[in-house]
């Protein structure tokens, strides 16, 4: 009796949402093969290539038949940005935190160049005083009007990059951390004012926005009181109908957060063995008689 694989390239073509019933029954949600005893801090996705944040370096991925992950090449280029957590590419322009600040990048002569902080209205940065003398001991805010923003992080571009979400706990939230957005104005240079995105944000914490071309927004959160930690939730953007949050397969009583999609398979970062690592989307063995 032989098994084999079977082939899921059609995938590619969709959106996750269209195959999450297939996903129930398919699939497995197993852990990926690059992962050591070392945590996995943060997952991206760059020109459709999934991207990994290990030991403070990042490194880009490749692909076996069946999904899993095999490692790639450390990006210097990347980790001389600083950046802290997810970043997210659109169009050549590359998006993410560093210090708290809200960021591009571009691609020159094959590698990645800060172009520095974005100009959000009403915001500019400040150094904070107290802190030392030099970067390492300082820290770096958005303020408004006087008064001391709480930094951004997690960004991720969106709505053929007119659409930048982020997470915060700044002030004019729901409590905890939120996931906002701000837009891209008129001049094409610069963005509005942060927008709480209300229709996900509760009391607790919410984090890693990552919306999908169906309008369905999915982020973690810890608001569920039956599951310790964070879960990964999902919001159709264009209804009123409340967020929900995914299947056992993919959640657990560890902390599930970082739910990116590559050629249509799921790929999230859990601590429900002890260890943060990398979990995907792997098709189940057919027999072939």
């Amino acid at each position: 009796m032989k098994k084999i694989f079977l082939s899921i390239l059609i995938l590619g073509a969709y959106g996750i949402s269209a195959y999450e019933s297939r996903f129930l029954t398919d699939y497995t949600m197993e852990r990926s093969s690059v992962n050591t005893n070392e945590k996995v801090e943060n997952l991206s996705v760059i020109n459709d290539q999934l991207v990994f944040t290990r030991g403070g370096k990042i490194y880009t991925t490749f692909f076996n038949v069946n999904n899993d992950v095999r490692m790639g090449e450390e990006r210097s280029d990347l980790n001389a940005l600083h950046i802290s957590g997810q970043f997210s590419e659109y169009n050549g322009v590359l998006y993410y935190s560093s210090n708290g600040l809200l960021c591009s990048s571009v691609m020159k002569n094959g590698l990645w160049v800060s172009e520095g902080e974005l100009k959000i209205d009403g915001y500019g940065s400040q150094r904070e005083k107290g802190k030392g003398s030099s970067l390492f001991y300082g820290r770096w805010a958005y303020e408004t009007k006087g008064k001391t923003k709480e930094p951004m992080f997690n960004p991720f571009i969106a709505n053929k990059g007119k659409r930048l979400y982020f997470t915060s706990s700044m002030e004019g939230g729901k409590g905890g951390k939120d996931i906002w957005y701000i837009e891209r104005n008129a001049d094409g240079k610069t963005w509005s004012a942060p927008v709480n995105e209300e229709s996900v944000n509760t009391n607790k914490d919410e984090d890693y926005p990552v919306l999908m071309s169906d309008n369905t927004l999915y982020y973690s959160s810890n608001q569920d009181a039956k599951l310790k930690g964070y879960n990964i939730y999902k919001k159709n953007l264009s209804d009123k109908k409340p967020a929900v949050m995914l299947e056992n397969m993919y959640n657990s009583n560890g902390n599930d957060i970082n739910f990116v999609v590559v050629g249509g398979i799921p790929y999230y970062l859990s601590d429900k063995n002890g260890i943060q690592n990398i979990y995907f989307a792997k098709l189940k063995e057919i027999d072939n008689d």
